[in-house]
């Protein structure tokens, strides 16, 4: 016979059937865990998808067109195995071909690539992205636009669809940058950290 708990979310949700699922609680002025048993209706509609994004922290690293050498010592402080995905976001110029990933190949065990279209992030690896574009984090996946005529603000964009993309598993840093870009896309991942 079920209990009065069970009774109730059977009558509240007009099933007869329930599934049980086990978790624990703290005690309260003991602290001691305990365990309680919650019936569910199998006809539940409750949200039980994942968290958005990747289930890694994918951390963005913004920093001006003389930010090699902040790149490089922070590369060389971690380990070959973070468990993070790290996105390199430079101020390039946009009439020069760059060999940022292979310069900064040298300075860590991770593997260092250049961002193109379409590249699925994963973790422990470095993304360094291309020069004359704009760059963010869709659906797990790096997508490059050409860079717009005017203000180009590289790291705000990406640091934006961070925030979208990862919700609180994306994390900022921003080593140097042009101006105030970053800014923005800092308060935005800090808005979504919860």
């Amino acid at each position: 016979m079920p209990s009065s708990d069970e009774r109730n979310i059977q009558e509240s949700t007009g099933s007869q059937e329930s599934t049980g699922s086990a978790y624990a609680h703290g005690d309260g002025d003991t602290g001691r865990a305990a365990a309680e048993t919650v019936q569910v209706a199998q006809d539940n509609e409750a949200d039980i998808s994942p968290p958005r994004g990747e289930t890694f922290p994918v951390v963005g690293v913004g920093a001006s067109a003389g930010g090699l050498e902040a790149f490089t010592h922070l590369l060389k402080a971690l380990p070959g195995e973070t468990g993070m995905a790290f996105v390199l976001v430079q101020h390039l110029d946009p009439r020069h071909g760059s060999q940022l990933s292979e310069i900064l190949a040298g300075s860590t065990a991770m593997p260092v690539r250049t961002v193109e279209d379409g590249m699925a992030v994963r973790p422990n690896e470095v993304f360094v992205i291309p020069p004359n574009s704009t760059m963010v984090l869709e659906d797990g996946v790096l997508r490059l636009s050409p860079r717009n005529p005017g203000l180009h603000l590289p790291i705000d964009s990406f640091f934006e669809s961070l925030a979208r993309a990862q919700g609180p598993r994306a994390i900022a840093i921003v080593m140097s940058g042009n101006a105030s870009d970053g800014s923005q896309g800092v308060r935005a991942i800090s808005r979504n950290a919860d």
